[in-house]
């Protein structure tokens, strides 16, 4: 658990210590993300920032639901 300079965060580590699940409350809204072994993002609930495959951020509100497929893109989203 820490505190950074967007707000609180709670992670879960493996076996590595690498990232798996984080839960950060930003200004914008809670968001959870589920983690790859390599530290992509492999689902995204509640508001965030996501940097796509080649380069690009994306923010999402604080009601959306997003899962990548292994290569990074996002394979579906809602509501």
């Amino acid at each position: 658990m820490t505190v950074s300079k967007n707000g609180p965060v709670v992670a879960l580590l493996d076996e590595n210590d690498n990232e798996r699940t984080v839960l950060v409350v930003l200004k914008e809204g809670p968001a959870l993300m589920l983690l790859d072994e390599n530290g992509k993002t492999c689902a995204l609930l509640g508001t965030g920032q996501i940097m796509t495959p080649d380069g690009k951020v994306i923010s999402y509100p604080k009601s959306s639901l997003i899962l990548f497929g292994a290569d990074g893109k996002e394979v579906w989203s809602g509501p």
